[in-house]
């Protein structure tokens, strides 16, 4: 049986390999924001963030931002 804070979890996202920390922080930071402040689906949310990251030049490599992918609820 899960503890209750996990309970009500509909979705997470998972990170598949190691990444930079400062690259995960500015890929949250722009997710988050996309879905919270923009109201965007958390898939599209993700998608527009992982779009934008790599317009960062030391930053283009899918190494710093395809690894991440959301599971759970789709709506």
């Amino acid at each position: 049986m899960l503890p209750d804070k996990y309970r009500e979890v509909h979705r997470y996202l998972p990170l598949v390999m190691g990444v930079l920390f400062a690259t995960t922080y500015e890929l949250m930071t722009r997710f988050y924001k996309k879905m919270l402040q923009d109201k965007l689906a958390p898939a599209v949310g993700l998608r527009s963030a992982q779009i934008e990251v790599p317009q960062v030049p030391e930053w283009q490599s899918p190494y710093y931002w395809a690894a991440f992918g959301l599971q759970g609820e789709w709506n």
